[in-house]
């Protein structure tokens, strides 16, 4: 008998509506907490919640080796509150799970899997996907190092040789 995929659980959120409040004022300095994935429990289930801003989209979904990147299976709904943020928890995606989103545009009917602005991880070249939550053992992900020196808004940011770097973590 063939698994039955979880569906998607639209009734859960981690924004509230001060976050929405602050995000359409462009003031939310922690939209890394709310948007992109989030390996987290719902009712007892674990999985992971999902939020993209995607306001010119008709449809988002997630895509991943978790679902052999169907488009079908894990559609996302739009906020009720004009925000353009589209978002879903699904049950049983945890921390190593590839993933992208794929949106339908308004305009034409285009169509592009995108990765998660919000992602912490992604795959090295030739793989272009992200990874879920913190990674599976032995896999090689490209990471920035962070500097903790402020920078001037009139600088331009560049990465530096040797900035990036290979990293084989363990203990994932």
């Amino acid at each position: 008998m063939k698994k039955q995929k979880p569906k998607v659980i639209n009734t859960f959120s981690l924004l509230t509506e001060h976050d929405i409040y602050l995000f359409k004022e462009g003031s939310h300095f922690r939209l890394y907490e709310k948007l992109g994935s989030h390996i987290t429990e719902h009712e007892g289930v674990k999985g992971t919640f999902f939020a993209v801003w995607a306001p010119n989209a008709e449809s988002v979904s997630v895509i991943g080796n978790f679902n052999n990147w169907n488009y079908g299976d894990y559609p996302l709904n739009t906020r009720w509150d004009g925000s353009g943020i589209w978002e879903g928890f699904i049950p049983g995606i945890d921390k190593g799970a590839l993933y992208k989103y794929h949106i339908v545009s308004r305009t034409n009917n285009y169509t592009v899997d995108k990765n998660d602005p919000f992602a912490f991880y992604c795959e090295l070249p030739p793989g272009t996907s992200i990874i879920n939550g913190t990674i599976r053992p032995g896999c090689k992900i490209a990471s920035r190092q962070i500097r903790s020196t402020p920078q001037s808004a009139y600088t331009r940011s560049t990465l530096a040789p040797g900035s990036v770097t290979l990293q084989t973590p363990s203990g994932c």
